[in-house]
């Protein structure tokens, strides 16, 4: 199923790849619920209809990763490289990510209810039909990104950086220099 270069010995049931090289490689109704990532590479591999539940990824890459209808549900995902990765269908609840380079990251009809994001680079990030509810974001970067049917209901913005932010046609800065 997988290259195991480098990889530890794990537990069964709890597939550890630690150091290796998945470069390319197809996860396909693969159940990798439990898996540790460390210093792993994850480049341009797919992975589809898998369950991902409590993943852990550390320091690895997953630039061009390709993942469709995924349940990475209570999953920590740390100093990663996620840029161009594509997510569709995606549960992340109550996901934990941190320190994550995610710029030009497409995800579509993904579930962050309650997930946790801090320290994120997530320039020109495309985000479609996602749901936010409870979602914490904090020191996150979301220069050029765009949320296309988005519920951002009860929403609370702190000391953010609103430069030429747009909703539905309305440029926000307008707004808030006539409120002011």
């Amino acid at each position: 199923m997988a290259k195991r270069g480098g990889s530890k010995a794990s537990p069964p049931g709890e597939p550890h790849f630690e150091g290796a090289d998945l470069s390319g490689t197809s996860f396909e109704k693969a159940n990798l619920s439990r898996a540790k990532f460390k210093s792993a590479c994850l480049d341009h591999a797919r992975i589809e209809d898998a369950s991902l539940a409590r993943l852990r990824i550390k320091n690895s890459t997953l630039v061009g990763l390709d993942a469709d209808d995924i349940d990475a549900k209570a999953s920590r995902i740390n100093n990663a490289d996620l840029a161009t990765l594509a997510l569709t269908d995606a549960n992340l609840t109550k996901a934990e990510l941190r320190d994550i380079n995610a710029a030009g990251l497409v995800l579509v009809d993904a579930n962050l209810s309650g997930a946790r994001l801090e320290n994120i680079e997530a320039s020109q990030l495309t985000l479609t039909d996602a749901k936010l509810v409870e979602a914490q974001l904090s020191n996150v970067n979301l220069a050029g990104a765009r949320l296309i049917d988005v519920d951002l209901s009860n929403v609370v913005i702190e000391n953010a950086k609103l430069d030429g932010l747009v909703i539905d046609g309305v440029r926000i800065a307008d707004l808030l220099a006539k409120k002011a």
